[in-house]
């Protein structure tokens, strides 16, 4: 019997919080021209102006397009502004988008058109991301690739477990070069299992503690795993080994960038506001040399609540 290889590319879940699986277009485009009207003040007190963009489809990583790779196609889009100087508000994607001739787009839509211009429209275009995160899109492939052959290998009460260990496997593998899209799709697709699978869990705990994964990467997971955990709100075991690893987190020279949310937010909200919060901080850290550790990372922080975790971790 033929070995079955069937791969579609990534799946499309419209109420998926991933934006690659939500969208049911991913492409990317290089802006190759611009023309633009004068700005003219509209009955709403806003600026308007209509742009108009040449563009060049680069490459398609999802969903089907009536033009090939390299062909050009132009659209029109509405732009508005409160003036030139004074910015208080959001008015859309293209109202704050600043394409130029040269720029490069990863393009993340969700719609029934195969056309590019229509894709690009306010309406359907969720995200322009920078053409550089194509390189996540190209990973969510590979990992959707497993992710499919390891659920085809099991059977239907342990595939979504080992597909999802799989795709673990592949996110710790690449996580030195992944960002926060891919980190949304790995997220996406493995949270079920991994808040309900100890070795699962542990495998992604070390993943987000690791020293050499990329920022984006770590700070999507952490931020994800956070929420997962408030949720969890019976899980007292999930929530002190998630608490363990992010004071452990929080000692590292890279967590520099994010130090202050993980302290502000995840942090001080897990250990004084979950309904499972620990009695104390021996409980969490039962080794004095770490809460010792803690404390002085904590010292010099100026922030109320830090100053709030310092004085329970002193506590013992």
């Amino acid at each position: 019997m033929a070995k079955d290889v069937r791969f579609d590319g990534l799946p499309y879940e419209p109420d998926s919080a991933s934006e690659l699986l939500a969208a049911t277009h991913l492409f990317t485009v290089e802006i190759t021209g611009l023309a633009a009207t004068l700005w003219l003040r509209g009955a709403d007190g806003l600026e308007h102006r209509l742009l108009t963009i040449s563009a060049r489809l680069l490459d398609l990583l999802k969903g089907h397009l009536d033009v090939e790779p390299l062909a050009a196609f132009e659209l029109t889009v509405g732009q508005q502004r409160e003036s030139e100087f004074i910015e208080t508000d959001y008015h859309g994607l293209w109202s704050h988008a600043e394409p130029v001739i040269g720029l490069k787009y990863l393009v993340i839509a969700a719609g029934d058109s195969t056309d590019p211009a229509f894709l690009m429209q306010e309406e359907s275009c969720h995200r322009l991301a920078d053409e550089t995160y194509s390189e996540d899109v190209q990973l969510a492939l590979k990992g959707e690739k497993r992710f499919q052959a390891a659920q085809r290998k099991r059977s239907a009460g342990s595939a979504y477990r080992s597909a999802s260990a799989a795709l673990l496997s592949f996110g710790v593998d690449q996580r030195q070069v992944a960002r926060d899209l891919f980190a949304r799709y790995l997220w996406s697709h493995i949270s079920a299992a991994v808040l309900d699978v100890s070795k699962l869990r542990d495998q992604l705990l070390e993943l987000v503690a690791a020293a050499d994964a990329a920022l984006d990467l770590r700070t999507s997971l952490i931020a994800d795993l956070y929420e997962a955990v408030l949720m969890r709100d019976d899980d007292a075991d999930l929530l002190r080994a998630v608490l363990r690893k992010l004071f452990s987190v929080l000692q590292q020279p890279q967590a520099g960038p994010f130090v202050g949310r993980l302290v502000d937010l995840q942090l001080y909200n897990l250990v004084f506001h979950h309904p499972a919060a620990p009695g104390s901080a021996a409980d969490v850290l039962p080794d004095a040399g770490e809460r010792a550790a803690v404390l002085a990372q904590l010292e010099g922080m100026p922030s109320e609540r830090a100053q709030q975790l310092r004085a329970w971790i002193a506590e013992g």
